[in-house]
Parts: structure tokens; C-alpha cells; sequence
């Protein structure tokens, strides 16, 4: 009853401290036999000394419906562990209190993966840059497919040959490409000759576009955290370049064929098709941004 926006007296939700300590606190508790308490039958069953205007006040105050169905005898114990599961397995759209709670008890964050790339990287990664990153990757692109391995990436849910061997997908953990290492998610992405070739055509393909100078760092090309202040349009462009191009990897990876340099940057050219298409859809200030984004892509 208390606080409810749908039993109000005057307009306003109301509270009575003595009635909620003496244990009312449902309508049902205003009850007996599917009827209701007089005043003295309430005061005697709770121990408690009520004003006869406050009662008329709350009785009033319930919605016609709920006093019909009362009436009718539908009534159910809300506080009743049966009745609670029914209700809840019975609703179309969860309750925001029972979501929040679900979530606080199974989601955490994955500080082992930031721990890791620490480990790989040999780097001391700020907790808040690495979680910065998340963000950056939502605002640097619109591309779903994109984002989704932006986001598998900097938690390393990525599989690569020294996971799928446990899988029992593959016969041997050495990098699909080389040969010569075990296929790691830092190796293939980064260590690995054939890969270093795509980060260096990378490089001199944006200097000769849009005159930025990638720098070769991992931990802004794999993780998308920069070390230098750069704008924010140059930052938004090296983080979506860097994503696509491990994308081309992962896509070549999963097909088995080599990532050639033409098709990376056959790579990027789709994208600004694709982003660009999207744009339109969405009207006249996401193309706009498309092209700030993009415009050093306009004579390629």
C-alpha cells in the first residue's frame, strides 16, 4: 500500500509509519474471510491505534477495480514464494529491480583478460584505458559486425589455433600463416611476418590517403588505446582502420585463405560503402559525420 502512485489520498502516495511497524503493509492485511476489517477488528489484530478518517482514507483510496475483484473473491498472497515464481515467469517484460539484480550477480567485469593482454603486451595498462576502449569502438564505426569484434577482441574472445586445438578443431597450434609460432591471439594479430606486411601496407595507405601517420604501436592498432593526443576525428579514424584490419584477418582465418595487402585495402573500400550506405538510412546528420569521417576516401 505505502508509497504506491496507485492508492493516493489528496493526489499524493501516502505513508503511515504506525501502521507499517504494526505490520500492515499489504491490502490483503485489510482483510479477513475476503472481507473487510472494521476499524476495531484492525486496531484489535495489529495491536494499534488507528483514526477512523485515516482507514476511510486508504479504503477510499483503492482503485475501484482492485475493490471489485476483492469483492468477487480473486485474491492472491503477494508474499507467497509460489505466487511471486508464477508472477515472474509470467511477465512479458522483466521487472527493472529483478534485472538489476540478475545482472549484478552473474556479470562482472573481465579484469583477467585486461590482466592478460598486461602479460602479452608487456605493458601496465591502466584499468580505466582499458575499459575506455569499449566505448571508442561504438563511436568510431556503425558497422554491427565491426563492433562485435571490436568488443570480442579487447576481451580476447577471439579463438585462434592454440584454443581450437582443446576443441579438437584443428591438429596443431602453429599460426595458420607462418607456420613457425604457435598461433596466439598477440602472434597472428600482430608477431607474425605475414601480419606485420598488412600493418605496414596499413600505414603507408592512410599516410598517402588522408596524410595521417599511423604509428606501429600495439597498443593503440590491437586495443584501440592511444598514447599520443591526437583529435578526435584522427583518433576515431586509426581506431575504425585498426579494427578493420583485424577483421580481415579474423574473416581470412576463418576461411583459411591468406590476408593479401590488395585485399585489405579492398577491405577498407567496402566498409566506406557499406557505412556509407548505412549513413543514408539513417538520414541527413549521420551522412554528414560519414563524411567528416571519411572524406579523405572520396578519390580513391
Amino acid at each position: 500500500m505505502w508509497f504506491n502512485s496507485l492508492i493516493c489520498i489528496a493526489g499524493k502516495p501516502v505513508f503511515y509509519k504506525t501502521w507499517y511497524e504494526a505490520g500492515i503493509k499489504y491490502i490483503y492485511h485489510l482483510l479477513e474471510g475476503g472481507k473487510w476489517k472494521t476499524l476495531d477488528e484492525l486496531s484489535r489484530n495489529h495491536n494499534v491505534q488507528i483514526k477512523l478518517l485515516d482507514y476511510l482514507g486508504i479504503l477510499n483510496s483503492i482503485p475501484v477495480e482492485w475493490r471489485r475483484i476483492i469483492k468477487n473473491g480473486i485474491l492472491v498472497d503477494v508474499d507467497s514464494y509460489q505466487h511471486n515464481i508464477t508472477k515472474l515467469c509470467s511477465c512479458t517484460k522483466i521487472n527493472k529491480a529483478v534485472y538489476t539484480e540478475l545482472v549484478r550477480k552473474t556479470c562482472e567485469i573481465p579484469t583477467r583478460r585486461w590482466e592478460k593482454w598486461n602479460e602479452e603486451l608487456g605493458e601496465d595498462i591502466p584499468e580505466l584505458d582499458w575499459l575506455d576502449a569499449f566505448p571508442r569502438i561504438h563511436q568510431c564505426t556503425s558497422s554491427t559486425r565491426l563492433r562485435s569484434l571490436g568488443y570480442r577482441f579487447i576481451i580476447r574472445d577471439v579463438l585462434t589455433n592454440t584454443r581450437l586445438i582443446h576443441m579438437g578443431k584443428v591438429d596443431t597450434v602453429s599460426c595458420y600463416l607462418c607456420k613457425s609460432e604457435d598461433e596466439t591471439i598477440i602472434h597472428l594479430y600482430w608477431h607474425c611476418h605475414v601480419t606485420k606486411r598488412l600493418w605496414e601496407r596499413l600505414k603507408s595507405f592512410v599516410l598517402e590517403k588522408a596524410n595521417i601517420h599511423v604509428r606501429l604501436d600495439p597498443l593503440e592498432l590491437i586495443l584501440g588505446i592511444s598514447r599520443r593526443n591526437s583529435d578526435q576525428g584522427t583518433a576515431d579514424i586509426v581506431n575504425l582502420l585498426s579494427i578493420i584490419v583485424k577483421n580481415f584477418i579474423h574473416s581470412c582465418k576463418c576461411r583459411n585463405i591468406f590476408p593479401s595487402e590488395e585485399g585489405l585495402v579492398e577491405r577498407i573500400k567496402n566498409t566506406e560503402l557499406i557505412e556509407r550506405a548505412i549513413a543514408k538510412k539513417r538520414g541527413m546528420p549521420a551522412y554528414l559525420n560519414h563524411c567528416r569521417k571519411w572524406n579523405w576516401m572520396s578519390d580513391s
